[in-house]
């Protein structure tokens, strides 16, 4: 039979069974670039999603499972026993941003968690930006159809920041950076949100948070891409939901970068 678990190294065993219950005691090996369900979320939270994409799999994300241009998945260019997802340049996207979205979970009250890394130069026009409590259908808002409403974590040349939109009523800028990630280096981010109060997390450190005096409704999550030429190459991995009915906690085991 074959075995597997997130986190694990799968593996095949011999099975023999007799009439009735049978009890088949299975050892497996752990990953050393998987992620534990156990590790994914903070006492007190529940986990909602999770994938390492170690099986070489992107359940859930659609354009990564099914080769969209400019995203792919496949080795980690500092480890190749990592499997990650990247995106980069493409000319298939004419110009405009390549996303990528998470099918099937909205979240109210809780935490995205996942490592990231930007290869080579994020300069330019280039930027990249994280989304989360995404409407995917648009809602009324006092009489206004908002087609787009989410919270946008863009991040460009050596700028980062945190925007609150509900289109076409709103826009805006509501919090500043104070860190921004290395190139050529793997970070831990963590954006968690409870009853409208936001904080970004970023290598075990707080580097912004927002509170929103008209919380945005439930969403969902997702990558918003725009890459015109072959400088910057965006790597993640290790991505996590999970929602909490208390306020954030970020995971402690990370070491903060001086």
């Amino acid at each position: 039979m074959n075995v597997s678990a997130q986190g694990y190294f799968p593996t095949q065993q011999a099975l023999s069974l007799e009439r009735g219950a049978n009890e088949v005691p299975v050892a497996l090996e752990l990953d050393p670039n998987g992620l534990l369900p156990a590790q994914a979320c903070m006492p007190g939270e529940n986990l909602v999603y999770a994938e390492d994409f170690q099986d070489s799999k992107a359940e859930g994300w659609p354009e990564i499972q099914f080769n969209a241009p400019g995203w792919s998945l496949g080795a980690d260019p500092m480890d190749s026993a990592n499997q990650v997802i990247s995106a980069q340049h493409t000319e298939a996207a004419g110009g405009g941003p390549i996303g990528a979205h998470l099918e099937n979970y909205l979240l109210e009250n809780g935490v995205w968690r996942m490592k990231f890394m930007i290869a080579g130069n994020l300069s330019g026009q280039n930027w990249f930006s994280f989304n989360w409590l995404h409407a995917r259908e648009p809602i009324d808002l006092d009489g206004t159809e908002v087609f787009d409403s989410r919270y946008q974590l863009p991040l460009g040349s050596n700028s980062m920041e945190l925007r609150r939109l509900q289109q076409p009523v709103i826009n805006i800028g509501v919090a500043r950076g104070f860190r921004y990630p290395k190139a050529d280096e793997w970070h831990y981010l963590e954006i968690g949100t409870y009853q409208g109060n936001t904080e970004v997390w970023l290598d075990g450190v707080l580097t912004m948070g927002y509170e929103d005096p008209q919380p945005l409704p439930p969403g969902g999550i997702d990558y918003e891409v725009w890459l015109f030429n072959d400088a910057t190459i965006l790597y993640f991995d290790d991505i996590s939901l999970c929602e909490f009915s208390a306020p954030f906690m970020p995971v402690p085991t990370v070491t903060p970068v001086p």
